[in-house]
Formats: C-alpha cells, structure tokens, sequence
C-alpha cells in the first residue's frame, strides 16, 4: 500500500515501517483517522502485527556458554547495543547492571523505548526497527525486500 499524502506520497507504507518509524508512530497516535489515513493506519497496525509474529532467524543466545538460537533480546538502554536470548538464558549474564537493560517485545514497545531512553531520537528509532527487521530475516533494505519481509 502506498501514502496518497504528504512529504511521503508514493512511498510504500512497508518502506515506511522500517526506514520511517518516527512517521509511522505519527500515524499510530492520530486519533479518529478519517479517509486515507485511517485506511494507512489499520494497514500500518496489521503490518505490525506481521512484524511482531516473526521469529528471529540465526541470532543465538548472548548467553557465554549457550548455543540456543535468540527467542527476545534486550537493549542497553544508553547505547542501543542489542543482546539476543533464549528462552532457558537470562539477561543477568552481561556485566551489564538489569536496570540498564529494557525488552522491548515488539515494534511499538521498541519505539516507545526510544522516546523514553534516547529523547525521541529519530535516527534511534530507525536504528532499533532495521536491528530488529534484520534480525527477523530482512535481508536488505530495499523496497522489494521490505515488501516481501511483510507477506
């Protein structure tokens, strides 16, 4: 599907999820959305959905003497450094201290991680999206391949 409006009319609101998340969480906090916009938002709120669903594929667990494949992860909250568990491992096996370290556990908790920790910080909130994306199995962030990553 494509945005009929504004500074992204014509670029597809797959493209958007993972090379805009600060519009798409524009998109999310409009209230009673009529006309097009309501229509982008149920789109954007079932490509969530999707994103959510998907496993992550060849992360392993962060865990020093694991080699489970990564189910969750959590993310430093003051330099977005990312570490994948399983479900047997906890994160209490970095040296990092727990409060330090938030799990985000899908793509609007992810965005309301960067508007606590890291000020709203647009380039955070394409940072953690692609991290994540990549760790599902995107392979490149073409247009096409965001497309497919959503089928």
């Amino acid at each position: 599907m494509k945005v009929t409006f504004g500074k992204y009319k014509g670029k597809t609101v797959e493209y958007l999820m993972i090379n805009q998340p600060d519009y798409i969480k524009w998109i999310l906090t409009e209230h009673e959305p009529s006309g097009d916009l309501a229509t982008i938002q149920n789109h954007v709120l079932k490509l969530i959905r999707k994103f959510d669903k998907k496993p992550f594929i060849g992360k392993s667990c962060s865990s020093s003497n694991c080699n489970n494949t990564a189910t969750r992860f959590t993310i430093n909250k003051e330099n977005l450094t990312a570490y994948w568990w399983c479900d047997s491992c906890e994160p209490k096996h970095t040296d990092i201290p727990n409060d330090q370290l938030q799990s985000p556990i899908g793509y609007k908790s992810a965005i309301k991680h960067i508007d606590l920790y890291c000020n709203e910080s647009i380039s955070a909130y394409k940072t953690i999206i692609q991290m994540i994306a990549t760790a599902k199995g995107l392979s490149s962030i073409s247009e096409l391949k965001m497309i497919m990553f959503f089928r």
